[in-house]
């Protein structure tokens, strides 16, 4: 894994963890404030109902007496309430401000005009708002009705303030996640870092041990063949070492693979010149295996890349395109601009009449073949691999599509390969990589600054220091 590669990682724990915090906040602030809407609009009910079975005047005693019952919604000292009654035509028969101050007899009387309309009038105890008051409209026996407003300012209020403090807490937690999980990313990934540093060792170490024995299997092949003649069983043998040999060189490829993309040499090269010089020596493959062979390539389309890495792109996806092409089939490789000459379009196509249904993004997993039963040894699986590697570290893509029994290898390359932009994520994580290293340095420093204090006595201190040390001796001396 790369550096580029333990750059992609952190980044996602990075965003899956903040990610998953700020949901599980998001989650946790909407129901709080579901339950606070609900207590409130609940607390709105069991006073607007009191104040109906009061007859809209509460007094006193009925304060007390439902208190000792546990009755009261609140405090109904400090609930502010008005009531209109009106008769069967909406004319306003009486006006009861008596619970409630900043409200006049005409903003009662206008509140009370707009629920009384002929289309607004509900049933018994079913609730509405208007501006900060909630209302109840109850039919009376003379075939009027009283509205009861109550005063929702406080509930209202309380229920934005809890709002605007869960939303606080949501984005200061988010925020402080984002700074925890960023300086502890490099330990929490660190152990999958060093599992894929143990792989490619592996791979390197086993590809470099499996070549001996390897050749010498195909020496003494070889041996046998000069004195007893070839024959069925040595051919067997050869074919099983350049198989092997074959694997062999993939997995040194693979391991090789990562470090590659660190080391580029970029330069502007002629991509129709290298893609040509690749595929042109194919035709007479093309002709032996009796397929239709097609080269649509534009000349002089410049890039700025690693002309080796272009090359090798080019022959995995034409060598691809042969191995696995139908019978007398057709193969097709062309080069192209895109998107008005800032990408490049590479596409290798061939027969595949039996590409229907088939899961296309799992070609470029590594070792992935369609065939479960591995009995085509054509390939390992490991070509599409690194050719989608090679066009993601130059900032492209690369897919497969099927149309008509053709499928097809889209690469899209840019001209110039852009700088990698650093995300938010990076920056917290750079920000908390410069605060280690602040507290680092300042540990070394006070080390420092402690060691230079015991180093620079005086040389009074120094000779009192010698002379302690001679009486010691000396008492040492006569105890003995």
């Amino acid at each position: 894994m790369n550096s580029e590669g333990i750059r992609k990682l952190k980044r996602k724990f990075i965003t899956v963890m903040t990610i998953s915090f700020v949901v599980v906040m998001v989650l946790t602030s909407f129901f709080v404030n579901m339950a606070m809407q609900h207590a409130n609009q609940t607390r709105i009910d069991q006073i607007l109902s009191f104040v109906v079975e009061s007859g809209g005047e509460v007094t006193n005693e009925e304060i007390e007496n439902a208190s000792e019952h546990n009755r009261l919604p609140g405090n109904l000292y400090l609930t502010r309430y008005f009531t209109v009654i009106a008769d069967e035509k909406n004319n306003v028969l009486s006006v009861n401000l008596d619970n409630i101050q900043g409200i006049t007899y005409k903003q009662a009387v206008s509140y009370a005009m707009k629920v009384l309309q002929p289309d607004l009038i509900t049933k018994y105890l079913t609730n509405h708002q208007i501006d900060s008051f909630y209302y109840t409209v109850v039919p009376q026996d003379n075939g009027g009705s009283m509205v009861v407003f109550v005063d929702g300012t406080t509930q209202n209020s309380m229920r934005t303030e809890v709002f605007e403090y869960t939303m606080i807490l949501c984005l200061s937690g988010a925020l402080i996640t984002l700074l925890i999980v960023s300086l502890l990313s490099n330990r929490i990934i660190r152990p999958e870092v060093e599992n894929a540093k143990r792989q490619k060792e592996f791979i390197t170490n086993a590809s470099h041990e499996l070549k001996t024995p390897l050749a010498v299997i195909r020496a003494n092949t070889e041996i046998i063949e000069m004195m007893g003649g070839e024959n069925e069983w040595t051919r067997s043998t050869m074919r099983q070492i350049e198989h092997l040999s074959s694997l062999i060189q993939n997995l040194v490829m693979i391991s090789r693979s990562s470090e590659q993309s660190e080391q580029n040499i970029f330069s502007d090269i002629d991509l129709s010149k290298a893609v040509t010089e690749i595929v042109e020596p194919f035709k007479a493959l093309a002709i032996q295996d009796k397929k239709e062979y097609r080269l649509k390539i534009q000349e002089g389309l410049k890039i700025r890349a690693d002309e080796s890495q272009m090359r090798q792109l080019a022959s995995l996806l034409t060598d691809n395109a042969f191995k696995y092409c139908d019978e007398n089939g057709a193969i097709e490789v062309g080069l192209s601009p895109w998107k008005k000459g800032k990408q490049v379009h590479f596409w290798v196509s061939n027969s595949y009449a039996e590409g229907r249904n088939v899961d296309y993004i799992r070609f470029f997993e590594r070792f992935y073949r369609e065939d479960k039963s591995h009995t085509n040894q054509k390939g390992f699986g490991i070509g599409l691999s690194l050719a989608e590697s090679i066009c993601v570290s130059y900032g492209g893509t690369i897919s497969a599509s099927w149309k008509d029994g053709i499928i097809t290898f889209h690469c899209i390359l840019p001209v110039t390969p852009k700088d990698r932009v650093m995300g938010f994520s990076d920056r917290v994580s750079a920000c908390a990589g410069k605060i280690r290293a602040h507290f680092s340095r300042k540990k070394k420093k006070d080390a420092g600054e402690a060691a230079g204090r015991t180093a620079k006595k005086t040389p009074k201190e120094t000779a009192e220091k010698k002379s302690a040390e001679g009486e010691r001796e000396g008492e040492s001396i006569r105890w003995e």
